[in-house]
């Protein structure tokens, strides 16, 4: 597996991040302020998180932690973001999520859908 690396995008009306390679620990999954910063830099607030590519199995805590990451950006910032995932991998995160639905983030499997929903 490659090394852990983000690649930031700016692709017509959105900002493309791409997650990579094995993950490295808690601190390295997103600096707190990549996403709000790249929004502000690039005057967009559409984001596609693409983790297709990523080797992590997180945990429940790490998932909260991101749902409230994810709520903090939408306050401050009106983020609205896909996830895309493969078939099998963020599954918990996506029943985090169902449980309360939330109109600016969804978990995707197919591209062409979370771009259409963004």
């Amino acid at each position: 597996m490659a090394r852990f690396g983000i690649i930031v995008d700016k692709i017509d009306d959105y900002i493309h991040f791409k997650v990579q390679g094995r993950f490295p620990g808690r601190e390295g999954l997103l600096e707190p302020d990549l996403i709000k910063h790249a929004c502000k830099e690039h005057n967009c607030n559409k984001v596609l998180l693409d983790v297709t590519e990523l080797d992590f199995n997180p945990n429940v805590k790490d998932l909260i932690d991101f749902k409230k990451y994810i709520n903090k950006l939408n306050r401050e910032k009106k983020v609205k973001m896909a996830l895309l995932r493969s078939p099998s991998g963020f599954d918990k995160l996506v029943k985090i999520f169902e449980k309360k639905k939330v109109e600016y983030f969804k978990t995707f499997t197919d591209k062409n859908e979370a771009l259409d929903w963004l």
